[in-house]
């Protein structure tokens, strides 16, 4: 429901102080976040599947911009008041957000391993008898 002028029901078509009547629902301003935020999963997804390396920084800076103000436009409508499209948009972006989840944990858990590795191998070497023979007394 689009609220204007005498219909809005504040009277003078201004709301009372503090108060915030909903705005029309801008399909282009949805579309231009959920395409920005597309765009910026589809960068970090062939950085994560090419193993390549990515400013994962500012991905994250750039995602969390998007994701605030698609929730500011969300926060500006009702459901029911989405423009057409923009339900499977969401839907596919969030499909692409948890695609992109997966593989940055499946990342991590592989970094993790590599980790564990080295801290191994690390420990292995400096008990490989050097110091035991000084333990001993012998030199």
């Amino acid at each position: 429901m689009q609220l204007t002028g005498s219909d809005s029901g504040y009277g003078g078509g201004h709301p009372p102080s503090g108060e915030r009547r909903p705005l029309p629902a801008e399909p282009h301003g949805f579309d231009k976040v959920l395409n920005g935020l597309m765009s910026v999963l589809d960068t970090e997804q062939t950085a994560l599947s090419h193993a390549s390396q990515a400013d994962f920084a500012g991905l994250t800076r750039q995602k969390l911009q998007l994701l605030m103000q698609l929730d500011r436009l969300a926060a500006a409508h009702k459901a029911a008041s989405l423009p057409p499209g923009v339900g499977d948009k969401l839907v596919a972006t969030r499909r692409k957000l948890d695609e992109n989840a997966r593989m940055l944990r499946h990342r991590m858990e592989a970094i993790r391993e590599i980790a564990e590795l080295i801290s191994e191998e690390i420990r292995d070497a400096q008990s490989d008898g050097t110091y035991s023979i000084a333990a001993r007394g012998g030199r």
